[in-house]
């Protein structure tokens, strides 16, 4: 997209029609205007046209309309606001316009009347004709791509307010962004559509449910019930621990991009950085204390995975024991020495119901005879406890009590460290509240600390409950899997689970190599600007997030407001080098209209970005509150325009020429 002119009407600050033309030659148009003249809105001006959206500072009035034309309305009138951008695109002219009606209704009030919203493109045909296509949406992303809009229409000081909070913002418009471009969204379209165990409708979550229908079919109709209803409410159990788990992640995420904008903050203070970089390597010592007290906790329920059955039987085995020998006394006790089961049993069978000493056999005797019997079990308690004994003894030496403990030892002994460096921290935060007015940060990163730590232990019983509900399942499905004809089925159902799982991790393998070569590529465009442009030597580093450190030796962020805006300056740059070089886009041209943060630069900074600005894309249009004629080229300067507003800069006019002459 070449853009040859911009007409607007109502828009804002600009009442009366106005009509800009740019260069499309290769030369820099340039847009002058005083703060507060309108340059903003201009610059907005490209992306309402095109996308529909805007964004202007909080203080700003927020609806488009002309404050004067609206004041002009009567009741159940209305003003249409518009803009219209001609542009060029493989030798074809187009037009796109997009119409906006403010409507002032019966009780005074003047509104956007969303429903009567006007979008179009149109391209001028060979006998000079225009004709009106479909789909203009698609037909103006295709042509510049909505997610890097934010990098076509640069704002300089809006990147230069984020790079201050460590850019947190910007790098998830870049990821969102670059994810768009090189599509790399298609590959967390294709891992949400695939889905895991705890999202019912994506393709594994269909396939379980197929799977659970053929287990219902397989069994007897009361255990299908029963084992139905149970998979049932668990499926719905790890569906609502899903979504909590889902929002306390992203609580989570929120809490720590808070955190870091709190100690930059706070570590941009050169009489609190030393305080701050210990109070990091602490907190960052704590995290990895976290991660061991994880893994050794893995380990030991991987140990008990392996030996629990041992375990609870020599448990179990070891109680019997200690139960059959004092049964073993008991029996002792009662029994009369010499006495014998084999005995008993035949005074008891005698016809004659005489005792071997000749006399008669009582009613009462008998039934002592038939007491004694009963101490006497099928088999001896004394020989059931020597075969215990002997199981006990077999299965106590397949585990070691030490090896046991020796995790939860070290679990414990983790915690206390864990519980020394918070009071060290706690004792750091009391000095940095002592040094100066941050205090009120300082409390709020303790307080998101606290809930971060909430959140990672709600965050693991979430977890544990879903692994458990998932056993749960598990447990019922092979309950219900009682015929071979359903072991077949469940069998083909759980291949199918385990080749998308194969799939989502190849998936998952291939968007991690692609997202490190892009940001690789932009990294080294990035720092490849900045050791043009930046007068001081800088290191640069970004992460697979695409959070952007800038830092000297010292491993030191701290940057002058003109460092900040060479930073934003190399930072929109690499990004269009790195889209460029893309082969799906490096056929395209692409303008590069930017409102940037020139005052900021000094002499040498300005004339190394000006240098630099050319070479970012086909064409450049600049809005500007200095001036620059000094610093470009004659040879290189295309149209200049200058805003001129009035006193009360709500309403202003474009005129062709520089602001100076």
């Amino acid at each position: 997209m070449i853009i040859k002119s911009v007409k607007y009407k109502n828009f804002r600050q600009f009442e009366e029609e106005g009509k800009i033309y740019f260069d499309t030659n290769g030369k820099i148009s340039i847009v002058y205007g005083e703060n507060g003249a309108g340059k903003s809105t201009l610059h907005q001006l490209f992306n309402w046209i095109l996308y529909g959206s805007y964004q202007f500072n909080q203080t700003a009035e927020r609806d488009l309309c002309n404050l004067h034309a609206a004041s002009l309305l009567k009741q159940e009138s209305y003003v249409i606001v518009y803009g219209e951008i001609e542009f060029l695109q493989n030798d074809e002219e187009y037009v796109v316009r997009r119409e906006w009606k403010y409507y002032k209704y019966k009780s005074g009030k003047v509104s956007h009347k969303e429903d009567e919203d006007y979008f179009a493109v149109q391209m001028k045909s060979l006998d000079g004709t225009w004709k009106v296509l479909e789909n203009p949406e698609v037909l103006i992303s295709n042509v510049l791509p909505r997610g890097l809009s934010t990098y076509f229409f640069f704002d300089g000081e809006t990147m230069i307010a984020d790079l201050k909070k460590k850019g947190s913002e910007s790098a998830k418009n870049l990821q969102s962004a670059l994810y768009s471009i090189f599509d790399l969204e298609l590959y967390e379209y294709a891992l949400r559509d695939l889905g895991t165990t705890n999202k019912s409708q994506s393709v594994i979550g269909q396939i379980i449910a197929k799977k659970t229908k053929e287990l219902e079919n397989s069994s007897t109709e009361k255990d299908r019930e029963k084992f139905a209803t149970d998979i049932k409410k668990y499926r719905h159990l790890i569906d609502a621990r899903g979504v909590s788990l889902q929002n306390a992640k992203e609580r989570v995420n929120e809490i720590e991009d808070r955190i870091k904008e709190i100690s930059e903050q706070i570590g941009q203070q050169q009489s609190k950085s030393q305080i701050e970089a210990a109070r990091k390597t602490l907190v960052d010592s704590n995290k990895n204390n976290q991660d061991s007290i994880y893994q050794v906790q893995k380990s030991f329920g991987k140990m008990i995975v392996d030996k629990y059955s041992l375990l609870l039987v020599a448990q179990v085995v070891e109680d019997a024991s200690k139960r059959l020998s004092l049964e073993v006394q008991d029996e002792e006790n009662k029994i009369i020495p010499g006495l014998t089961k084999e005995l008993l049993i035949n005074l008891l069978k005698a016809t004659d119901k005489k005792c071997i000493c000749g006399n008669c056999l009582t009613e009462k005797e008998i039934e002592a005879i038939e007491t004694w019997k009963s101490f006497f079990p099928p088999t001896s308690y004394k020989a059931i406890y020597d075969k215990f004994n002997k199981t006990a003894a077999k299965y106590s030496r397949e585990y070691n009590d030490d090896e046991l403990m020796s995790y939860l030892k070290r679990v414990i002994n983790i915690k206390q460290t864990i519980k020394e460096t918070e009071n060290r921290i706690e004792e750091l935060d009391k000095t940095l509240k002592e040094t100066g007015d941050i205090d009120y940060l300082v409390d709020e990163r303790r307080q998101l600390e606290k809930e971060l730590r909430e959140k990672k232990i709600e965050i693991d019983g979430l977890n544990s409950d879903i692994t458990n509900y998932n056993h749960q399942v598990e447990i019922r499905e092979k309950r219900l899997a009682k015929n071979k004809n359903a072991d077949k089925i469940v069998a083909k159902y759980d291949e199918k689970i385990k080749f998308i799982n194969q799939i989502i991790d190849a998936i998952q393998l291939k968007m991690k190599k692609d997202t490190e070569e892009y940001s690789l590529m932009l990294k080294n465009e990035i720092k490849a600007l900045i050791e043009r442009m930046l007068t001081s030597k800088r290191d640069v580093e970004l992460d697979d997030e695409f959070i952007l450190r800038v830092k000297d030796s010292f491993d030191s962020e701290a940057k002058s407001e003109g460092q900040f805006a060479v930073v934003s300056f190399a930072y929109v740059g690499g990004v269009l080098n790195v889209v460029k070089k893309h082969e799906k886009l490096r056929d395209k041209e692409f303008p590069l209209v930017l409102d940037g943060p020139f005052s900021k630069l000094d002499e040498k900074q300005k004339k190394n970005v000006i240098d630099e600005l050319p070479q970012f894309a086909t064409q450049v249009i600049i809005f500007s509150k200095d001036n620059l004629e000094d610093w470009l080229d004659p040879d290189y300067v295309g149209a200049v325009w200058s805003i001129k507003s009035n006193d009360e800069k709500n309403n202003a006019v474009i005129e062709e020429g520089s602001l100076w002459k």
